[in-house]
């Protein structure tokens, strides 16, 4: 018992499993069985549509729609991509402002090679949601801005090398 109580936490305490948690896979897995699994990815894609009809309105968005196979995360996925120097913003800034601004949308931003992309997933979304996100989009990406001066500047002091750090727990160093 000594070993496997806190702060142990040894092999079977991670495993302990309550009856509210049960029923709660139990409620989960009735759930999955009776839902209408077709209809509910013809919604999800019809969403996605929505969203694509309304920002493709922007001259210099391409958009596309991935429908992934696998059993995780198993939801469409709509790529908004544009040239970050023609409309002068990147997918970061865009999500940075989803994120800080109401009402906040997860999405997911990322840049490479010249190109930036925001991946839009519906598997959380609630009818409705589809125009929220669309207006967003369209709001944020449809503005005319001045192409941004942001260079980093170089770092003041250099703190490369080799540190030694002393981390100090309750009951512990390292």
């Amino acid at each position: 018992a000594w070993q496997a109580s806190p702060p142990h936490h040894g092999p079977g305490r991670d495993n302990k499993v309550g009856k509210e948690e049960m029923l709660g896979m139990l409620a989960a897995v009735e759930a999955w069985v009776k839902r209408d699994h077709d209809a509910e990815w013809k919604t999800w894609l019809s969403w996605l549509d929505n969203i694509s009809k309304k920002v493709s309105k922007i001259d210099g968005i391409e958009t596309s729609v991935h429908e992934p196979t696998g059993l995780s995360n198993r939801s469409p996925v709509l790529n908004v991509t544009w040239d970050p120097e023609k409309l002068n913003i990147t997918a970061e800034e865009v999500d940075e402002d989803f994120a800080r601004k109401k009402p906040r949308i997860a999405i997911g931003g990322r840049s490479r090679d010249g190109r930036t992309t925001l991946s839009i997933t519906t598997g959380q979304m609630q009818p409705g949601n589809d125009k929220i996100v669309a207006d967003r989009i369209y709001d944020i990406l449809s503005q005319k801005r001045q192409p941004s001066s942001n260079e980093l500047a170089a770092p003041s002091v250099d703190i490369g090398g080799h540190w030694d750090v002393t981390v100090e727990y309750f009951s512990s160093t390292s």
